[in-house]
């Protein structure tokens, strides 16, 4: 088992997606999400679950920049993990394998800081249900922000939103 990570050229401007699908017992589950154009030295993934309901999340920071990235990962709990990571090269760090991440009904979010520019995406899944879904982290965030689909038992979907404080103040 092996994951890569990937540096897509072309002659024009492209716009790329990224489509994960399970095998085996985990064949129902899809993960999407849209590559980057470009990163930043910080990254906030604002939901981060180990057991969380029966949801776990993987983590994977990708080193975009020309030299090994010196990367720290801190979690809204105060507890900090560091990792070398290769120019190019992804580092996938599995939430239940964090010793500073409590196992249980407990919602997480993390900061990523690198010396080098990084993108992020958190994979969220439960092999209970075979549910996934994936998020992109962020290199910042606004007062105000928009949401375009928001929904409440519509035709029996219903949406979460959940807002990680990356400012100084309350």
């Amino acid at each position: 088992n092996q994951f890569y990570s990937a540096k897509i050229s072309g002659t024009g401007n492209i716009a790329p997606i990224v489509n994960i699908y399970g095998k085996g017992a985990t064949d129902n589950q899809l993960y999407s999400y849209n590559a980057f154009t470009s990163g930043s030295q910080t990254a906030y993934a604002p939901v981060i679950m180990s057991n969380y309901f029966g949801y776990n999340t993987a983590l994977v920071v990708q080193n975009i920049g020309s030299s090994s990235a010196a990367v720290t990962v801190t979690y809204t709990n105060g507890h900090s993990d560091n990792y070398t990571v290769a120019p190019g090269a992804a580092e996938s760090i599995y939430t239940p394998n964090v010793s500073g991440v409590t196992s249980g009904n407990t919602l997480y979010g993390a900061t990523v800081t690198s010396d080098q520019d990084v993108v992020v995406i958190v994979n969220e899944s439960t092999p209970s249900t075979n549910r996934a879904a994936s998020y992109s982290g962020f290199s910042g965030g606004g007062s105000e922000v928009r949401a375009p689909i928001v929904m409440k038992r519509y035709y029996g979907y219903n949406s979460s939103v959940t807002c990680q404080n990356i400012g100084t103040a309350s």
